[in-house]
């Protein structure tokens, strides 16, 4: 199912109704809008670690949380234009078996039976994947990503593949062929992109979270415009195979959700080495959930001389020194760093002929050959 549909809402009311509740509490108050409720409390768990305490002590079960969130983005969905393909049929299937599992006293981890959504330049088996492009509009992988691979294995579940900036090259969420994705918090406004699907449907509770693509900024600046958790891990820690490229020396895959706990428990699954990728690197064993609750004491933080402040709205601004001070007050060690590259103007000139270089070897010599130019 295609979910194409454009509406752009010029009100203010979804703004203003999750503006009084809360970020925290954005699924909970989405799921009022949606036509079977989940589970005995009638509410959407709001983060995996609760939606994994539900299925164990049964208050709430794997299919009839898929199915709320199926019903949520089809009835959502357009609204935002958050998704391009919805996978209900594969969903549904995959979740009576998690559930059948899961009867059995079989669990394959904490991510058994979350519903998550994948950016459309993610490979899916079988599915739909687009790059966000009418040049790749029919494209449909004959394997899956290897860190679809390595979430299927986990239990996770796909209800989604999702909107982005064509050929994952923007920030903002613009997308010519597709529609143009919008922020739940305000629909006239951008959710950020290249990941801007992912985004707005996990603010917007129609999924516990997902997977995007950041090259410069496209997971990070979703989580920054619509107040979420994203990582960029390192370089070659989360292997790209599988995943269509923008450029072979930035790409990474990451989580978006709405903790830091969650995108622990996506990454812990994702940061698995691949030694068919070719930019992979083997990494330690790293536990990411370690040390989440053992507090901030003795962390050094930096604040850089005149670029953490510089040219920033005053509200922000505001924020961020709130931020500083509760960090301080929890035994952080703030101090002031100059960091010469950003002092001043920054040269993009470099990381952007790496990248329009990169660009170039990956699809210079498709669209060359193309005679309608108007497709890319």
């Amino acid at each position: 199912m295609r979910s194409g549909l454009q509406c752009i809402c010029r009100s203010p009311e979804r703004r203003k109704f999750v503006g009084r509740i809360g970020a925290a509490s954005v699924m909970s108050a989405f799921s009022s809008f949606f036509p079977s409720e989940a589970g005995a409390q009638g509410k959407l768990p709001r983060t995996i670690t609760e939606a994994g305490q539900r299925f164990r002590d049964r208050s709430l079960g794997v299919a009839e949380l898929v199915k709320s969130y199926l019903d949520g983005a089809k009835q959502l969905g357009p609204k935002l234009n958050a998704f391009i393909t919805l996978t209900e049929d594969e969903a549904l299937k995959t979740a009576t078996v998690l559930e059948a599992e899961l009867a059995r006293g079989n669990a394959r981890g904490p991510l058994h039976g979350i519903p998550i959504v994948y950016k459309d330049n993610i490979d899916t088996a079988g599915t739909l994947t687009t790059v966000g492009s009418e040049f790749f509009s029919r494209r449909v992988p004959a394997t899956d990503a290897h860190v679809v691979s390595l979430l299927k294995r986990a239990g996770a579940i796909m209800i989604a593949k999702a909107n982005m900036n064509e050929l994952a090259a923007g920030v903002a969420g613009r997308n010519k062929y597709f529609g143009d994705s919008h922020n739940p918090w305000d629909l006239r406004r951008w959710p950020g992109g290249s990941s801007s699907g992912t985004g707005a449907a996990t603010a917007a509770g129609l999924c516990l979270g997902g997977l995007g693509t950041d090259t410069g900024v496209s997971v990070r600046g979703p989580a920054s415009w619509l107040g979420l958790v994203g990582v960029r891990p390192s370089y070659g820690r989360v292997s790209v195979r599988g995943t269509f490229p923008r450029a072979y020396s930035f790409d990474t895959v990451g989580p978006l959700t709405h903790t830091v706990a969650d995108a622990a428990i996506l990454l812990q699954v994702i940061a698995d080495y691949d030694e068919k990728d070719r930019y992979a690197l083997r990494a330690p064993a790293s536990n990411f959930s370690a040390e989440l609750t053992s507090g901030v004491n003795g962390l050094r933080l930096g604040i850089v001389e005149d670029f953490t402040f510089r040219k920033i709205d005053p509200e922000v601004a505001q924020s961020v020194q709130a931020a500083i001070d509760q960090f301080g007050r929890l035994g952080a060690v703030v101090k002031t760093v100059k960091i010469p590259l950003l002092s001043g103007k920054i040269d993009f000139r470099y990381p952007l002929t790496i990248l329009l270089y990169e660009f170039n070897q990956i699809l210079g010599d498709t669209y060359r050959s193309t005679e309608n130019k108007a497709l890319f």
